[in-house]
């Protein structure tokens, strides 16, 4: 678009007396474009003066394309070249103090201090840069930051020898602590990322060359735990993942060398950090949770759980298999753990927050905390009664005070108890083992989650909200299965344990065939009927299941191993439960009893 400033002159320049006089029409013609002109010649003199960019669409296409390049940023290739050009000759500066320190005109100390101060200069520069909006500027120069501090703590130990566990790790600490510094102080997130990155991938290094993992195994948990809290404060969420990830690393592979044929680490050490890990982050998100009464979030249900199996369960076998400490005492404190959690969550979370995140985190913590206890305090039959009294006492409180997470926690301790004391190995080998194995009766644990079960399906079902019912149902389907499973099965080993006795001896396998599609069978039936019950609509939910399995159970068991006379009883009574458990449950529902 062109300046018309040559016909605005040449119009005002005319004689009078060769032309009409003018009209108010072409005098408002000439007063907009000489306005026209008069904002275009603004418009450049704010360019040339003031070196701002004015907006797009008050920018005429000549002046737009001159001052265009000035303004793509990284996208011009250019631009995207001036920085990597600055990230060169800052790295070419490093090298110029390692050839100096090489060359002997410093020593290797000396050498070292003033490379990190020459990071510390970089670091110092992206922050700077991030205050000013030079959000690429400040990138590079934490990049050059980053690679010049953490390789050169790195060659300190391995290569020019001058740095001892734990002076490497505090002088780690201390960069990476200035790094967090400069970062906070500006909030510029990416030189925290460079900051994490480094001192991860430098001490994960150092752990391939040192002879005790103990001190940089710490500082990735203080790590981690700084990690947590940054994202507490500034909202840097992602900061937490690769760190805890690293610490929780770190401590497996400490645990490792501690139980290791010939030790690397101390026992003793060992126990002390993965203690430490599990009593920082759980700390942390007590604080969090508690205190500052905030949700819980997924990270730190993932890395308390992950702390509690490396800090608590590990710590505890770490100290028998090397020491040789009883697991009497932490038994103890997992125990009174679990009541903690309990207190605080039906104490205080409850009547402060309600039955949000929170209570149902610390409810689980209590649980996991209990059965963790209690198993290692006991063992066989004492173990399966204190967890099927467990479940027994959640199903009831549950029912009584209509608790969700009570009544959750009785169908998980009934399943801990049926896979501890080996209800879930008895129901296998009754209804899919071989004929030597399927003959035997179930031993005191297992009788005792058999007759838990039944009493946990006996408490009526919760009145909860529409949401929840399916999946509170789904979870008493479960203890259901163990029920009928562990009924089943009895009577199976009981029959074949029968017909084995009988001469010739030996339990024949058809007969043991015929004897599981029979009792099948007599199941699905029978689970139709009590169905019928709306107390127990759940039960039905197994007919069809366990009406598919069996006629897939004919044709792979029965087909093959049967006689014609044991296969003309098996499908006989299989027919009539498929003709009769669809009638018996399409019949009207019977009133609850």
């Amino acid at each position: 678009m062109t300046i018309p400033i040559l016909p605005i002159y040449n119009r005002f320049m005319e004689k009078p007396g060769k032309t009409d006089p003018p009209t108010i029409e072409s005098l408002q013609r000439e007063l907009r474009d000489l306005a026209q002109c008069v904002h275009h010649l603004e418009t450049r003199l704010a360019i040339l003066e003031a070196h701002t960019a004015p907006e797009q669409e008050a920018i005429p296409s000549v002046i737009r394309e001159v001052v265009a390049p000035a303004s793509r940023g990284w996208k011009d290739t250019g631009g995207l070249l001036s920085y990597i050009g600055r990230l060169f000759i800052v790295m070419g500066g490093a090298y110029l103090l390692r050839a100096l320190t090489e060359a002997s005109t410093f020593s290797a100390g000396i050498g070292m201090t003033l490379g990190l101060l020459y990071s510390l200069v970089w670091a110092i520069a992206t922050g700077r840069s991030a205050a000013q909006g030079r959000w690429w500027n400040g990138t590079f120069h934490g990049f050059a930051a980053a690679l010049i501090a953490y390789p050169l703590i790195w060659e300190s130990v391995t290569h020019f020898r001058i740095l001892q566990s734990p002076l490497d790790v505090w002088l780690l600490a201390g960069i990476t602590a200035a790094f967090f510094a400069v970062a906070c102080r500006y909030r510029f997130q990416v030189l925290a990322w460079f900051a994490v990155a480094g001192s991860i991938l430098t001490v994960l290094a150092l752990l391939a060359t040192t002879e005790t993992f103990v001190p940089r195994t710490v500082f990735l948990i203080v790590l981690g735990i700084t990690t947590l809290w940054l994202g507490y404060e500034l909202e840097w969420r992602g900061l937490r993942w690769p760190a805890a990830l690293a610490a929780n690393f770190a401590v497996f592979g400490l645990m490792m060398r501690s139980l290791a044929a010939e030790p690397q680490e101390s026992p003793a050490a060992a126990l002390a950090v993965q203690l430490l890990l599990l009593i920082a982050y759980f700390t942390s998100v007590a604080i969090r949770t508690l205190i500052r009464a905030r949700n819980v979030i997924p990270f730190e249900v993932v890395q308390v759980i992950a702390s509690f199996m490396l800090g608590f369960v590990s710590a505890v076998y770490t100290a028998r298999a090397a020491t040789g400490v009883g697991t009497s005492l932490p038994g103890y404190a997992g125990l009174a753990l679990g009541a903690a959690c309990y207190a605080v969550a039906f104490a205080f979370i409850d009547s402060r927050i309600g039955r949000g995140k929170n209570f149902y985190f610390y409810t689980s913590l209590a649980l996991l905390f209990a059965l963790t206890g209690s198993g290692l305090l006991l063992t066989g039959p004492a173990l399966s009664l204190a967890w099927t009294s467990l479940a027994v006492l959640m199903g009831w409180l549950g029912w009584r005070y209509n608790r969700i997470a009570l009544t959750v926690h009785s169908t998980v301790s009934v399943l801990a108890a049926a896979i501890a004391g080996g209800l879930v190995i008895y129901m296998a080998k009754a209804f899919a083992g071989s004929a030597e194995s399927a003959g035997g009766l179930p031993d005191t644990s297992q009788i005792l989650t058999i007759i838990a079960a039944a009493v946990c399906v006996s408490f009526p079902f919760l009145q909860q909200a529409d949401a929840g019912t399916k999946w509170l149902r789904l979870q008493r389907l479960a203890v259901i299965v163990l029920l009928v499973g562990g009924l089943g099965s009895m009577v199976v080993s009981l029959v074949g344990r029968w017909l084995g006795s009988m001469p010739p001896g030996g339990i024949d396998p058809g007969i043991l065939a015929t004897d599981r599609t029979v009792m099948l069978a007599l199941s699905a039936i029978l689970l139709a009927w009590i169905s019928r019950y709306n107390r127990f609509a759940e039960w039905g939910w197994l007919v069809y299941p366990i009406l598919i399995g069996t006629g897939l159970k004919i044709l792979m068991e029965d087909l093959p191993r049967s006689r014609p006379a044991t296969l003309f009883l098996a499908m006989g009574v299989y027919g009539f439960a498929l003709i009769l458990s669809p009638r018996l449950r399409r019949s009207p529902p019977a009133p609850n009893r």
